[in-house]
């Protein structure tokens, strides 16, 4: 059997959807190095020298092992045929002189745009294959378009009312779009729509709980397994999209597996062949609220073709052939 090198971080539990994805779907022996396992101190003194090293020699000693960590991973196997790597920015030209010598095909696939992370345009060079869902990124640096997938599936439309706990269901985390969603926010509530809003922030928790109170912060992110399982409890999933990307973020797609109606800020929505009015709602900056039509119909199911196009199992083909 051919052999997958995945590497990633693990951030917000994502690698696990991935890594599950290309075990079932690639027909590849897969193996996982994660690229943000922190090098733990062996002893005190040994934290003591990466001081006086960062300070007096501006060398950081534990970035040195934790990348040491993640090369000696990689090559506990002497050869692989395909690398797929998420976050390139996060390896070091040593981690890619290495892949150089034990990998066949060296892939990778820009989650973010190149505006929103700074750095991915320089590791462009490392890889036979580079895919984006950014289209204006793909133009601008001749990458292979390939949009976002949905992992969790409802085959059979069971949106069960006993499930439901809520009408509109927003993850995510605390960033400039606050403002945005806020405003949202208000105008539903005058449809007497509730709402389970859930920030994730790192700083202030406390002070933005106090402040929002129709809104909950947690301190820990949600992964993707389990943010899965939240928007399962409504019947409306919101998406308010990040001011520096164009393309078309999970949500959507998550939306489409699950077969709920979606709200959503990204205009760009209406370019795509599952854009069905009936099921999604573009949100305008005018929008003051949800047509009694998009609230009170049934979700209409997409053509069988169309969700197999947007399937993660379709996804991993893509990017692996």
């Amino acid at each position: 059997m051919k052999k997958l090198l995945f590497i990633s971080p693990d951030y917000y539990g994502f690698h696990e959807v991935l890594l599950d994805g290309f075990q079932k779907y690639s027909n590849h022996d897969v193996t996982l190095v994660i690229t943000n396992e922190k090098y733990g101190y062996k002893n005190f003194l040994e934290k003591i020298n990466n001081f006086l090293s960062k300070t007096f020699l501006k060398k950081n000693l534990k970035k040195i092992k934790q990348e040491e960590l993640i090369n000696n991973n990689i090559l506990k196997n002497d050869k692989y045929d395909i690398v797929f790597v998420n976050r390139p920015d996060m390896l070091s030209e040593r981690t890619y002189q290495i892949l150089n010598t034990i990998c066949k095909i060296k892939i990778t696939y820009y989650w973010d745009s190149f505006d929103k992370i700074k750095g991915q345009e320089e590791t462009i060079k490392y890889f036979d294959k580079c895919f984006s869902f950014e289209k204006r990124d793909c133009l601008k640096y001749n990458l292979k378009e390939n949009n976002n997938f949905y992992f969790e599936n409802n085959n059979n439309n069971n949106n069960n009312d006993n499930e439901i706990d809520c009408d509109i269901c927003f993850l995510g985390t605390f960033d400039l779009r606050f403002s945005i969603l806020l405003d949202i926010l208000s105008k539903l509530k005058t449809q007497f729509l509730t709402a389970n809003c859930v920030i994730y922030s790192n700083k202030n928790i406390d002070k933005l709980q106090k402040n929002n109170p129709d809104v909950f912060f947690i301190s820990n992110p949600i992964g993707f397994n389990e943010s899965t399982k939240v928007s399962k409890k409504a019947r409306i999933i919101l998406d308010v999209q990040h001011e520096n990307q164009e393309g078309l973020s999970f949500r959507p797609f998550e939306a489409m597996g699950l077969r709920k109606k979606l709200i959503t800020t990204n205009k760009n929505i209406i370019k795509y062949d599952f854009y069905n009015p009936n099921n999604i709602f573009v949100w305008e900056e005018d929008s003051v609220e949800l047509p009694q039509s998009f609230l009170t119909t049934d979700y209409e199911d997409l053509d069988k073709k169309i969700m197999e196009k947007y399937y993660i199992k379709n996804w991993v083909e893509r990017i692996i052939n």
